[in-house]
């Protein structure tokens, strides 16, 4: 039986007729009828919501993709109201108790977690509210597939989408949203017109480029550190009907990332990423993976769009719908949950290269990288500009073409001694892409100290310091990236 404390009334289904009523701060639980002479208990306000504290709840807001690292909150709030979370917050101010929002718990190395703290669900928050040509007003935790599938109908799309589109909207704007749209419209930080954002204090805020700028500024990509998103403006543009895929195939990496610095610069395609694959004899392969959107009866040239390109391994080409293709995932992560292997560790590790520094950091990385060290999950390497990004947090290498580079591992669920190599080898080759101008793309399990993340903001520290300050001077925001509290 679940134990709830919400509706304007508390719930306990463990024994009948047992009650919330309190919360002690000294030992972070939760006070019932059974204790209710307490003396140290301090009464709790009311929500729309549910409040819910117990061994299943709390144990599945204390676990994330990765697998890795497990906090244990004191409660797991499913907020009726965007309300709710502004009263837990200001509450949690009062009593020093840390708050984290989990959508879709895809996170891999507890960035989501609050041990001893509270995690909101924002799942509960799901409610695409309108849309017109120009913007989707969505709440925090609407999936992306759920938004992309409403827009469809009216012939219109975000123009930034993550490869994974079961990812709730305030998740990835809180990190950033990378995807095969960034060479033309940056990530999906950068495609957002207005935000509602609560922030460390429990203020509930509406802000835009023109409203209260400077909070609308900071809290994209910011990782949850001034405010947490409930509800966003997300960009619209008009929707193509088809996908023409093209994978081309490459031996030589260094044609590879040539072919990829022309076509990223270009623009001649809409869609732009790129893959490293095992073959046999324990060599790699190389793939430029694009596609070119487009409505009926119009067509791309392909002529045109292979004009100057190099593969010397072949190539794919094949036809999909717009949908088809940005959902391209769902089966393949429909296979993995039901073969087990979505609950399996994932150690993943995801940097930003400077173009000028990829190929030496690439080949030195494959030259040791085995199918045991990925785990047979995908290894990405794909360019994009710097130029198309405007949100000052999210860190990148200082210059025009950048790569995303990511090993997206698997690790074995009953040997723990694997997990701890593959995260102490993702902090080894985090170093070495530090020291060529590399900087994280914060989703993976990649030790991290607030050394570190001073080091990461570089410049942009001491603003991101006054922020905090400003906006949550307790630090009760998202412990978990270990930004504040090592």
């Amino acid at each position: 039986m679940e134990t709830r404390l919400g509706r304007r009334h508390f719930l306990v289904g463990v024994a009948a007729g047992t009650a919330i009523l309190a919360f002690d701060p000294c030992n972070h639980t939760w006070i019932t009828t059974a204790h209710a002479d307490h003396p140290d208990g301090i009464s709790i306000p009311a929500l729309d919501g549910e409040l819910s504290v117990d061994a299943a709840s709390l144990a599945e807001a204390a676990d994330d993709f990765g697998h890795i690292i497990q906090r244990t909150p004191v409660a797991l709030l499913r907020p009726g109201s965007v309300q709710d979370i502004c009263t837990l917050i200001q509450f949690a101010n009062l009593h020093r108790i840390r708050v984290a929002m989990r959508g879709q718990g895809h996170s891999t190395f507890g960035q989501s977690q609050a041990e001893a703290g509270v995690v909101i669900d924002s799942r509960t928050l799901h409610t695409i509210h309108r849309f017109d040509a120009n913007t989707a007003v969505v709440d925090a935790g609407v999936r992306w597939v759920d938004l992309l599938a409403a827009t469809l109908h009216q012939g219109r799309t975000p123009p930034v989408l993550t490869d994974f589109l079961e990812l709730s909207v305030g998740g990835v704007l809180q990190v950033g949203g990378i995807g095969g749209h960034a060479h033309r419209a940056g990530f999906a930080v950068d495609n957002v017109h207005a935000l509602q954002v609560v922030t460390g204090e429990g203020h509930l805020m509406t802000c835009s480029p023109t409203h209260q700028a400077d909070l609308f500024h900071a809290i994209l990509g910011s990782l949850g550190q001034f405010g947490l998103i409930v509800q966003a403006h997300v960009g619209l543009i008009p929707a193509p009907t088809q996908a023409r895929v093209l994978q081309l195939f490459y031996t030589n990496l260094e044609q590879y990332i040539a072919d990829q610095n022309v076509v990223v610069l270009d623009e001649r395609f809409s869609y732009l990423e790129g893959q490293i694959v095992p073959v046999p004899n324990g060599v790699w392969r190389f793939i430029l993976e694009a596609a070119s959107y487009y409505t009926p009866p119009q067509e791309p040239d392909n002529t045109a769009l292979l004009d100057g390109l190099r593969p010397d391994a072949g190539m794919m080409i094949q036809e999909l719908t717009y949908f088809d293709w940005q959902n391209r995932l769902a089966p393949v992560m429909a296979a993995l949950r039901q073969s087990g292997v979505w609950s399996f560790p994932h150690p993943w590790f995801n940097v930003f290269l400077p173009g000028s520094a990829v190929v030496s950091y690439v080949r030195d990385v494959l030259e040791d990288l085995t199918v045991a060290d990925t785990g047979n999950g995908p290894v990405l390497c794909y360019p994009f500009r710097r130029s198309k990004l405007r949100r000052r947090f999210v860190q990148t290498p200082d210059e025009e073409i950048c790569y995303l580079f990511g090993i997206l591992r698997t690790a074995p669920p009953d040997d723990l001694s694997v997990v701890d190599a593959q995260v102490t080898a993702n902090r080894v080759l985090f170093e070495q892409a530090r020291a060529l101008g590399g900087t994280q793309y914060p989703i993976g399990s990649l030790p991290f100290s607030p050394a570190d993340w001073s080091q990461h903001f570089g410049a942009d520290w001491p603003h991101f310091l006054y922020l905090k300050e400003r906006y949550d001077p307790r630090q009760v925001l998202t412990p978990g990236q270990g930004i504040f509290h090592a």
